[in-house]
This record gives C-alpha cells, sequence and structure tokens, in this order.
C-alpha cells in the first residue's frame, strides 16, 4: 500500500510556493508536482493541508483538491497492478502516469468571450502546460509555470484587498491600476524592487497574450510610464585564489559537506546555472586530442554549450572515479546546498564583510554582512564569468560558455569592483612599460 504526504517547496517563504506529492511505496520514494501552490502562512505542517482561517476563505476547496491528487496517485498505482499481473510500476513509469492523468484534469476550456483579467490568467496557466516554446520546439519548463501561477496569486490577493477592482476588465489596466498594484507589491507585500519588476514583466506577458487572443484592445501597459522597475543589486563572487582555497579544504570528516563543496566547485569552473551542473551525465563528457569538454543543451535556453574541463574538474571526477555514473558528486536540491554553502563558507573563513545595498518595500536598505551569507549556488555562475572576464578572456567567448545571448545581459554576472578594474588598468600599464617595442610609453617614461 503506498504512503501519500504534501510538503512545501519552501515552507519558509513569503510568497507562494509549490506544493510536492510525495509517494512511498515498495521502498521507492517518488516525487510529483501538484502544480498548486499556497503561502506557507496558510499551510498546517501536521496537517499537510491548508489551515481552517477566515483570511484562507478558499481552504476547504484547497483541501478536496489535495485529497482528489491523493486518491489519483492510488488509483494510477492500482490500476497499473491490475493491468499487468500485480507488478510495480517502475518511477519513470509512474511520472509519465502522472503527468498524463494531470495534464488530463487540467486541460483548459476554451477562451472564452469578455473574459476578465483574472479569468483570463487562470485560463493561460492553464492552457501554459501545454505551450510550446517557438524558439526551442519543447513545452515550458516547470519553473516558467511555477512563475506564471506565482504572479496569478499576486494579482488574486491585490484585488481581494482592494474593492475598486473586484471585477476588473482589461479596460481597467491603466496608470490608477499601474499605481495601485505597484504600491500594493512595495508596501504591503514588501518586495524588493528586483521582484517588483519581475511581478510586472510577467503581468505584461498576460496582457500580450490577452491581446493575441483577441481579448484585450487596451494597449495602456505597453506605455513607457508602465515600466518595470529594475536595480542593480549587490551580489558576491569567489575569486580564483577563493576556489583553490576553497578546493584545498580538508571536509573529509564532513562528507555532506565535502560533496556540497565539489559540487559546487563544478558550478565555479563551467559557469553552467545550477540545473546544469547538477545534473551533468556521463554522456555529456566528450574528449578529443586537446582535452576533456562537457557538451550539454542548458535546460532554461536550450542552448548548446562546449566548455572545457578546468583540472579542478578533471581531480574532482579522480575522487568520484566509480562511485557515482558521472563520475562526479551526487545531486542536491537547490535549498539544502545553499544552506551547506552558507556552512562550508564560515568553515573555510569567508567571513570578510560584504555592503549589500538593495530596495526593499521602498526604502533603501545597506547591509554589511560576512560574504559567507552571501554564496549561494548562483554564485558558482557569477564567479566563472568574472575570473574569465578579469583574465581577459573574451566576451564573446565567455558568453559561448554561460549560453548568454546578448552582451546587456551577460554583464550582468561581472562583479569587478572599481578596484579590481583601476587594478586591471594598472596590470596593462605595467606589461606595456616592459615592452621594449612600445615607443610610446619609452617616451613617457
Amino acid at each position: 500500500m503506498s504512503k501519500i504526504n504534501f510538503y512545501l517547496r519552501d515552507a519558509k517563504a513569503t510568497q507562494p510556493t509549490p506544493i510536492i506529492l510525495y509517494v512511498h511505496f515498495v521502498g521507492e520514494r517518488i516525487k510529483l508536482p501538484t502544480n498548486e501552490t499556497i503561502l506557507p502562512e496558510f499551510w498546517n505542517d501536521q496537517d499537510q493541508r491548508p489551515r481552517q482561517t477566515k483570511k484562507f476563505p478558499t481552504h476547504p476547496e484547497f483541501r478536496t483538491r489535495l485529497d482528489n491528487l491523493a486518491k489519483l496517485i492510488n488509483n494510477i498505482i492500482r490500476t497499473y497492478q491490475n493491468d499487468n499481473n500485480q507488478q510495480i510500476p517502475t518511477s519513470k513509469v509512474l511520472r509519465e502516469l502522472w503527468t498524463k492523468a494531470t495534464q488530463k484534469e487540467d486541460t483548459p476550456e476554451p477562451v472564452q468571450e469578455n473574459m476578465k483579467v483574472v479569468e483570463f490568467m487562470e485560463w493561460f496557466v492553464l492552457e501554459s502546460k501545454k505551450r510550446v516554446n517557438e524558439r526551442t520546439g519543447k513545452t515550458l519548463s516547470d519553473a516558467t509555470i511555477i512563475v506564471y501561477n506565482q504572479i496569478l496569486n499576486k494579482v488574486k490577493e491585490f484585488i481581494a484587498t482592494n474593492r475598486n477592482y473586484r471585477n476588473l476588465d482589461f479596460d481597467g489596466i491603466d496608470a490608477g491600476f499601474y499605481t495601485d498594484f505597484m504600491d500594493f507589491l512595495t508596501k504591503k507585500k514588501q518586495l524588493s524592487i528586483n521582484t517588483v519588476g519581475k511581478t510586472i514583466r510577467t503581468f505584461k506577458v498576460f496582457m500580450n497574450n490577452a491581446t493575441e487572443e483577441g481579448k484585450n484592445t487596451n494597449l495602456y501597459f505597453k506605455r513607457k510610464n508602465f515600466k518595470a522597475v529594475q536595480e542593480n543589486t549587490s551580489s558576491v563572487y569567489l575569486n580564483e585564489e577563493e576556489l583553490r582555497t576553497l578546493h584545498r579544504f580538508d571536509f573529509s570528516a564532513m562528507p555532506a559537506l565535502d560533496r556540497a563543496r565539489d559540487l559546487f566547485l563544478v558550478g565555479c569552473w563551467t559557469g553552467l546555472r545550477f540545473s546544469d551542473f547538477s545534473q551533468i551525465r556521463l554522456e555529456n563528457i566528450t574528449e578529443d586530442d586537446t582535452g576533456k569538454y562537457i557538451k550539454l543543451q542548458t535546460q532554461k535556453t536550450d542552448e548548446l554549450v562546449e566548455i572545457p574541463l578546468h583540472d579542478t574538474i578533471l581531480a574532482i571526477m579522480e575522487k568520484y572515479n566509480g562511485k557515482y555514473t558521472n563520475n562526479l558528486p551526487p545531486s542536491l536540491t537547490n535549498q539544502p546546498l545553499n544552506r551547506y554553502l552558507k556552512e562550508i563558507g564560515q568553515l573555510v573563513g569567508f567571513d570578510g564583510l560584504e555592503t549589500i545595498i538593495y530596495t526593499k518595500g521602498g526604502k533603501r536598505i545597506t547591509q554589511q554582512l560576512p560574504k559567507y551569507e552571501l554564496i549561494t549556488t548562483h554564485t558558482a555562475r557569477r564567479s566563472f564569468a568574472t575570473n574569465q572576464y578579469l583574465l581577459g578572456v573574451p566576451t564573446i567567448t565567455i558568453m559561448e560558455m554561460t549560453g548568454h545571448r546578448t552582451e546587456k545581459a551577460f554583464m550582468k554576472y561581472i562583479k569587478v569592483s572599481k578596484r579590481e578594474h583601476a587594478q586591471k588598468i594598472r596590470e596593462i600599464w605595467n606589461k606595456q612599460r616592459e615592452e621594449p617595442t612600445n615607443n610610446y610609453l619609452k617616451l613617457v617614461v
């Protein structure tokens, strides 16, 4: 008999977070998406269902949907066994059957005439689960659908707290809506500038699609004053000396931290996103007369990248040779790896104070935090890009490794301080001064 559990992806989130279904049977533990999200404050960990509270009036319907999902997975297992001489489905088969069953349940009705904004957004989220990215030819990722759901929930919450927008139609998307929605996101939700900007950008995706579907003729959202705000935030990278220190540190007495450190270093020397460097397979490793390479299609953008294996990665592969199928440390999910990285950084001694400046709740905030508290899985990608940039590797070459399509997007990853820029100029001057053929510098000296 199978055992069903529901857990939140991020129990400490301040925004709606996905609910994950775990099914346990015959020694297997399989994680499945529910396509449901909820604010953690409305979740009962013990009951594994929504709390009964006036702040969340739809909790009975929500509870019923989760109950139905639990029944559905049990029915899928039972039906498969009955059709296959009581054979237990493999995890792969079970995921395929689950996907097929839930997609069938989530098939949206055809888009209706005179839809309100929220009604269209709900339709669009369901329809997006089978939408194909025209550039890659693949269906949209689960991460994209999660973002769509998060923005939908924000709009629903905004409408629920503002009577003026209870029956919001597309003609109501005007300057007043923008001002009130921005005020809600910044002051009531206390979101950072970049989270607010991401919300507005995604809301425009809904509006563009409503326009393409012929449900909206109001183009106010395309005006310059309906803008998605953004600011450059302070973030850290690890320079090459810090990466060497990290690699040399002895974590043999702490196996979990040892594996987490090694996995992080793979990211630091490939420039791949976490979703890619944590899922490298043996078939992604190629070799020719010049050495070994990683060759794969990135998950987020479907870009084909080919990256030379650094000596650090080769040493890590030798360390794990034969232990795992890809000769690399085993994958972790993003959240626990981020926790490990902060502990690792503290142990290694990355405790110098870093000044971070950001805007949250409409207020400019300046903090000084030890560097280890700012290290995340994305620090790996940022470190690779910045270190190669400082070495003088052409930007276009680094972009081929990282999969960036525009230099503007790439340059956001370069975290070079003003002093490092100045030192780079000094290095070039010193090199020119040593060049006997540089007549200009000879005259200056």
